[in-house]
């Protein structure tokens, strides 16, 4: 029996979250609008990765340090509809027969929905951040409808049984027995096109949250863009005579002052990071909910999945695939990289 093993290091990871700041930047602005009474909200949203790094460390575990993201664009457009006012129209010269042959002139006033709109752009303004670690498990998921079906017939065989929904259903419904069965079907649903595929073996893989420090609005970035965009603002302003090279020069040497601000502000998240780490626990409400989300959806849905017997030659031609099985998986972390021991039969 001869064993492989497969290692990801710390570079392959921060290109992964590379790799997840693209996706998100190539996703279409999400849009939303609400109605109350007779005021209005429209919001959209867009989402991009700045900053932030993965490190790997000899505790086994992946350390997420200080991942932004921020909104682009990100614009709140406020609404608000007043009463409509008709005038006019009452007819001033009537003829028999005829009937009105002269009317008022009529007069339509806020008839538009709505009739002020107050568009806010806080595009590259507002700045969350998360950091956190997370351990890694792994387990084999071995599906009932596959039956009596050999592993080539599974592999080629889509999985169109009920049986990974029923799963999650029994799951979500145990772990929140408050939530409604329409929710939970709803959920369950939402999240089994992310596991589900063919009626093969597979060995999942599973992250789960140790600590994590969730900020959804960064008070030392966002207050930093806000006094950067300010400070641009009146340069080109006060300056505008003067070439943009020379502008931007001012606005280079400004900018560490702006940076060290940012720094100090983030003095008391750093701490509470620290502490979160130390005690390996998550502080405060959001947190507390937010780890409680993390673990119960990633305790369903893998990060990476693959087939226990893995297909090493992909069918061709007509020709069967070359199936590999592997056995006995498992995962360690070390400072250097990550590293799946695997047993090949």
């Amino acid at each position: 029996m001869a064993s492989i093993n497969v290692a990801i290091n710390e570079r392959a990871f921060n290109e992964l979250i590379k790799g997840l700041g693209k996706k998100l930047e190539s996703l279409p602005p999400f849009s939303c609008t609400g109605s109350f009474g007779p005021f209005s909200l429209r919001c959209d949203l867009g989402f991009r990765l700045v900053g932030g790094k993965v490190a790997l460390t000899n505790t086994g575990r992946v350390h997420i340090d200080e991942l932004q993201l921020t909104y682009d664009p990100f614009i709140l457009t406020f609404g608000l509809d007043l009463p409509h006012i008709h005038v006019g129209g009452e007819c001033i010269i009537w003829l028999p027969r005829v009937g009105c042959v002269v009317r008022l002139p009529e007069i339509d006033i806020w008839g538009d929905n709505p009739d002020i709109e107050i568009p806010l752009d806080l595009s590259h303004t507002i700045v969350s951040e998360f950091s956190g670690e997370f351990t890694a498990a792994v387990r084999k998921q071995v599906l009932v409808a596959k039956g009596t079906l050999t592993d080539h017939q599974a592999h080629v065989t889509p999985d169109t049984s009920i049986e990974i929904r029923d799963r999650f259903r029994t799951i979500i419904s145990s772990t929140l027995p408050f939530l409604p069965s329409a929710q939970v079907n709803a959920l369950a649903d939402a999240l089994v096109p992310y596991v589900k595929g063919n009626l093969a073996d597979k060995w999942q893989f599973f992250l789960h949250d140790v600590w994590h420090d969730f900020d959804l609005i960064d008070i030392a970035a966002t207050a930093a863009n806000i006094l950067r965009n300010l400070v641009n603002l009146i340069i080109d302003k006060i300056l505008a005579f003067v070439p943009e090279i020379l502008r931007d020069i001012v606005k280079a040497i400004i900018s560490p002052i702006i940076s060290a601000i940012e720094a100090i502000l983030d003095i008391p998240d750093d701490i509470l990071e620290w502490l979160s780490s130390l005690l390996q626990t998550s502080f405060g409400l959001l947190d507390v909910i937010a780890q409680f989300i993390i673990n119960f959806i990633g305790a369903m849905v893998p990060f990476y999945q693959f087939e226990s017997n893995y297909p090493m030659i992909e069918d061709a031609s007509g020709l069967i695939p070359v199936l590999v099985p592997v056995e006995n998986v498992a995962v360690t972390i070390n400072d250097d990289e990550l590293t799946m021991l695997a047993d090949i039969l």
